[in-house]
């Protein structure tokens, strides 16, 4: 029967933490990591020493966090897959924003570093919403500036959209909730529909 199915699958909040055996909600295993660009200069305060600072992102958070170094060696921005449960992985974002910000006071840059988040483009226009509402309504309420980069920067080598979010480390931490949540629907809804 369709009916309790339908329920269950809006029902997310109170099975978020799904890890009891047997899975309850079969969304939940879909995973949808979250990718963001970080400054090439500050890859190696999120590593740490001997790699310490990261091992201890990921045991917190529960977490795998791969940072693709090799890729666009020159570039000024790497990408990061953050892989967890969407409470686990706002929780490693958000400590990810606190070591950059941490490290841009102590080399004095003045300026609050923007989290940029990587959605494929074939879920930004629901993360933007008609008229842009959803992404006003994200901003108005996590306090936030947010913009996404041209349909120009597209390519076939580059199916991915960045999303910039300026704001306070708190601010951009709570807006990265909302935008997962809305691309991890979009997602969802795809993977359903195929």
């Amino acid at each position: 029967p369709s009916p309790p199915q339908r329920a269950q699958r809006g029902d997310h909040s109170s099975r978020e933490q799904g890890h009891a055996p047997g899975g309850s909600s079969q969304a939940r295993q879909i995973d949808f990591p979250l990718r963001i660009l970080v400054p090439t200069q500050f890859v190696g305060a999120i590593i740490g020493k001997e790699g310490l600072t990261i091992k201890n992102i990921t045991k917190q958070t529960q977490s795998r966090v791969d940072i693709h170094r090799k890729e666009n060696s020159g570039a000024a921005e790497k990408p990061v897959t953050i892989h967890a449960t969407p409470e686990g992985t706002s929780e490693a974002c958000r400590m990810i924003l606190e070591i950059m910000q941490k490290e841009a006071d102590e080399t004095k840059l003045a300026e609050e570093i923007p989290l940029k988040i990587l959605a494929h483009n074939g879920l930004v226009g629901r993360l933007i919403g008609k008229e842009g509402r959803n992404l006003k309504k994200i901003e108005h309420e996590t306090g936030t500036k947010i913009t996404i980069s041209s349909l120009q920067d597209l390519s076939i080598y580059n199916p991915e959209r960045t999303i910039t979010v300026k704001g306070t480390v708190e601010a951009c931490a709570n807006a990265e909730v909302e935008i997962m949540k809305k691309l991890r629907e979009a997602f969802e809804n795809d993977m359903l529909a195929v």
